[in-house]
């Protein structure tokens, strides 16, 4: 397609997510988002009022039973290297933070403690299980605007 050029700024929403997006415990199962915080708020806010975020549990006790483990999301905000950078726009950024360039990676997951432990994201929240990513979007704008806990400088 001629509109698809590197760089072009569009929202892609896997085309078989379904209203719950499901996650195990594991390393490995995790829903991310890439691009900007603006494109990652949007997202949340245009397509995220229709999606929960559920985490599964595969124990043989129900959900209300007090012995049950109660699991909470995580969501941390990384820096990601921007591809469509130009060698000056790189340089440039080491001394002046442009947001329409600044590209990001969003990890929603199961809460680790252990494994949460080893990663140190600019930002960090959690949220509780099932929770709505479209009324996630105001409380990661709010989050995302006070200084980050990690600075890579």
């Amino acid at each position: 397609c001629a509109d698809d050029v590197p760089g072009d700024k569009r929202i892609i929403t896997p085309p078989m997510l379904g209203d719950k997006i499901s996650l195990s415990l594991g390393h490995t199962s995790t829903f991310v988002f890439l691009g900007t915080q603006a494109e990652i708020l949007e997202w949340c806010r245009t397509v995220g009022p229709s999606k929960r975020v559920q985490a599964v549990l595969f124990y043989d006790r129900p959900a209300d039973d007090p012995l049950a483990p109660k699991v909470d999301l995580v969501f941390d905000l990384m820096p990601y290297p921007n591809p469509d950078l130009t060698w000056l726009q790189y340089y440039q950024s080491f001394y002046r933070s442009d947001p329409t360039l600044e590209k990001y990676r969003l990890e929603i997951r199961p809460e680790q403690p252990k494994y949460d432990a080893e990663i140190e994201p600019l930002y960090r929240m959690y949220a509780k299980n099932g929770v709505n990513l479209g009324e996630m979007a105001k409380a990661l704008e709010k989050k995302w605007s006070q200084p980050p806990s990690k600075s890579y400088l």
